[in-house]
């Protein structure tokens, strides 16, 4: 949400506005979910998580390209949201994978969650 308020500077919009933003994102994810397991089936996992990063990055170059366009942020959010949603197929891949693998991969989720709560202690309370 900060990353939101900080582009809300930029765009000039507040708010509701930002609400739609996460909802176009979380559309575009939505879509690439649907069809990223029928890609992969064809063309394989890895091929289609590569293709996902590509995806994603387009849609951040058009997020921070156009300034001052709103039109641009909201296309990038689609695209970003499209390749996230063809990078869930490494739930797919994972399930694929032998066990052994497939824990050590929860544990870097474990390590990742216990140093973001950690984060806090650090910083100063924010007035609300």
């Amino acid at each position: 949400m900060c990353v939101f308020a900080a582009f809300g500077a930029a765009f000039k919009f507040f708010g509701y506005d930002t609400d739609w933003m996460g909802a176009i994102l979380s559309a575009g994810t939505f879509f690439g979910a649907l069809v990223a397991g029928d890609i992969a089936d064809v063309v394989g996992r890895c091929p289609t998580i590569i293709t996902g990063c590509v995806v994603f990055a387009v849609g951040c170059i058009l997020q921070m390209a156009l300034k001052d366009v709103l039109a641009a942020f909201a296309i990038g959010c689609l695209v970003a949201g499209r390749g996230v949603g063809f990078i869930s197929t490494i739930i797919i891949f994972i399930d694929r994978l032998d066990m052994g693998s497939y824990r050590m991969l929860v544990g870097v989720q474990l390590i990742w969650s216990l140093s973001s709560a950690s984060v806090p202690f650090f910083l100063p309370d924010s007035p609300r």
